[in-house]
């Protein structure tokens, strides 16, 4: 099993994200390290004015993707939705703010198990995104604005003194980036975030060397303890300052949390007995016209999907009868969305708000245990309680009618039509089309516990799930014929 980064920013307590509490995951479950808006909807209520009957699409009718993204097409939505959206796709038009905000927010990379394993499966990681963590043992090449290091890829300070290290000595990955705010030195422990690009052939003192290379975005601190990784304050103060104005203007005041204020004292002790600080900044905003937007905590952490979230969430964090606010920014980077959890009352409310705070529509289902979601600028693609709902996001309404879809653990919308993945290996992954018709079903081999991953490249899906034993599956299919090409289990 791939070690997962335990201890998040709301240290495990607070990684509800509104997924189902009986399973453990790095990315799609209520633990530290994930956090991903989960739903499930019952009975529904709707905030907003009549709505249009519905329109049915034939899938014939649907017209080859185009190559300009945010369509603002909503009855034939040809965007990649925002998950799928990278800081480094050629074909985003973004802005440097843009990016910034994308950075911060975007967890979605392959944990790189070992040396081994990229080595024998280079087709699972051609192109992707990737994360490993490890000790630095070369620094080979440095000047004021680039670097090459080499990394002992899965080898940290602590695990010096008591694994068995014999014969991994050569097990590096090349990491190549751009000089920022700090350097990294040898024996220096990181998680390095960035994108595989191929192995390359290296002459390391008189030793010729064949590495995995990775071109990196970000590199962290990583923190260890028995062998395992606790966290990585993957942003710093500026940073997140930078975010954090960019999402709700410079009208704001940034600092760290205070006890008893924004978080409560055992919070700040439990975090205290592992080494680590609060692992956020409170950004407070001066107009707090809106009682939903006053405070909130922004995570420094790696691996942490709502990054922010309403600082009484915080100081309620023992409640059985919590309310969880959290927001996140809408494709267009014009308006907000903020989702609230009751569960208590099982209730989840999805508001749209412009930049002056002003509510556009809301959204709110009943009966709710988990959902997952991704959205563009023209949709919002949600399954909750077995259906796949598709809402218009200027107006909340429905674009189609509910499609039954069974029970899912992940979505993604693709150019062409809508990726989910089911906790079940029957029918495991599930392409539909634009209008929420079935195009393809593809078994897995086991049952879905957790998605950690799931990235389009190219012509290829790349998802890597974890089953209910923690057994890390990492498979590669077809994007237009749902073909199952790989499947491949790390050795651990």
């Amino acid at each position: 099993m791939i070690k997962r980064l335990w201890i998040a920013w709301l240290a495990g307590v607070l990684a509800l994200s509104l997924v189902a509490c009986s399973q453990a995951t790095d990315s799609s479950q209520i633990t530290e390290e994930s956090v991903e808006v989960s739903s499930v909807v019952g009975n529904e209520s709707f905030v907003q004015s009549s709505t249009e009957d519905s329109l049915d699409l034939d899938e014939s009718s649907i017209p080859e993707a185009s190559e300009n993204q945010q369509s603002k097409d909503p009855l034939n939505d040809r965007d990649f939705g925002l998950k799928n959206v990278k800081i480094d796709s050629s074909d985003q038009n973004l802005t440097e703010e843009q990016k910034l905000v994308l950075q911060y927010f975007d967890d979605d990379y392959l944990f790189i198990p070992d040396y081994e394993f990229i080595r024998r499966y280079p087709d699972v990681f051609e192109n992707a995104q990737v994360t490993v963590r490890g000790s630095v043992s070369q620094v080979l090449y440095e000047d004021n604005e680039n670097y090459e290091l080499l990394l002992w890829c899965n080898v940290l300070s602590y695990d010096k003194e008591w694994l068995d290290l014999e014969g991994k000595e050569n097990e590096m990955i090349l990491l190549k980036g751009r000089i920022g705010n700090s350097r990294y030195i040898e024996n220096d422990d990181i998680q390095v975030f960035g994108r595989y690009s191929g192995v390359q052939t290296i002459d390391v003192n008189g030793q010729s060397m064949v590495v995995p290379v990775v071109e990196v975005t970000n590199i962290c601190t990583a923190y260890s303890w028995r062998g395992a990784t606790y966290g990585a304050d993957k942003f710093d103060y500026a940073f997140i300052k930078e975010v954090a104005e960019i999402i709700f203007g410079k009208d704001i005041e940034i600092r760290e949390p205070i006890v008893g204020t924004d978080i409560t004292e055992n919070y700040s002790l439990m975090m205290s007995s592992m080494g680590l600080d609060a692992s956020m900044y409170i950004v407070e905003l001066e107009d707090q016209s809106n009682a939903n937007f006053v405070k909130f905590a922004f995570s420094d952490q790696a691996n942490v999907r709502e990054r922010i979230l309403d600082v009484k969430d915080i100081l309620d964090v023992a409640s059985d009868d919590r309310i969880i606010r959290y927001v996140e920014f809408s494709p267009d980077f014009e308006h907000y969305l903020l989702f609230t959890f009751n569960t208590g009352l099982q209730t989840l409310k999805i508001a749209y708000y412009d930049t002056e705070f002003n509510k556009i529509w809301e959204r709110e289902f009943e009966e709710t245990t988990s959902a997952y979601y991704d959205y563009t600028v023209s949709n919002m693609y949600l399954t909750a309680n077995n259906n796949l709902y598709i809402i218009n996001m200027e107006s909340g309404e429905d674009t189609y009618e509910p499609t039954y879809v069974g029970l899912k653990n992940e979505i993604r919308k693709l150019d062409d039509g809508i990726l989910m993945i089911s906790d079940s290996k029957s029918d495991g992954i599930m392409k539909c089309a634009l209008n929420g018709e079935i195009i393809w079903t593809t078994n897995l081999t086991e049952d879905v516990a957790s998605v950690n991953s799931v990235q389009c490249i190219d012509n290829r899906i790349v998802v890597h799930y974890e089953t209910q034993d923690y057994v890390d599956h990492f498979v590669v299919i077809d994007k237009d014929t749902g073909t199952l090409i790989q499947d491949a289990v790390p050795v651990m």
